[in-house]
């Protein structure tokens, strides 16, 4: 998988799941506590997570309990959703902030001179933010 870096690794399933075996497998917690500090990232692996920890907490029959650090957003707040309870500061950011997705699209001809921006999002409330000033582009 690409990206991350040794002081911001790539979350998927394959780098959380034996750090997850682990915790559940403490035979004498009647829980399992997990800390979350994260912005997001990829919606596949954040729900493969999701599901994991579920299965996990059915198959021990064990209550999870998610900490919030300073944020719980968008995939980050989709893996704080399998947890039994959620603990954070009032201060914590925590919750979806929807999705987004923004590119360009190129002339296909000399004709079409203009630069266009597209944007693909999801709610009512989002996708306000613009490349361009009004009356570029688009």
């Amino acid at each position: 998988m690409a990206g991350g870096s040794p002081l911001r690794p790539v979350l998927n399933l394959a780098t959380v799941a034996p750090l997850l075996e682990k915790a559940f497998s403490v035979k004498e917690a009647p829980a399992v506590a997990i800390s979350i500090n994260s912005p997001g990232g990829s919606p596949v692996q954040s729900r493969l997570i999701y599901q994991r920890i579920r299965d996990l907490a059915q198959e021990k029959r064990k209550r999870v309990l998610i900490f919030v650090e300073d944020v719980a957003a968008s995939g980050g707040y989709m893996i704080a959703l399998a947890g039994d309870e959620i603990i954070a500061d009032p201060t914590s950011i925590v919750g979806s902030i929807g999705v987004v997705s923004g590119g360009f699209r190129f002339p296909r001809s000399p004709e079409e001179d203009r630069r266009r921006e597209t944007g693909l999002h999801g709610g009512r409330k989002q996708g306000g933010s613009r490349s361009f000033p009004a009356g570029e582009g688009a």
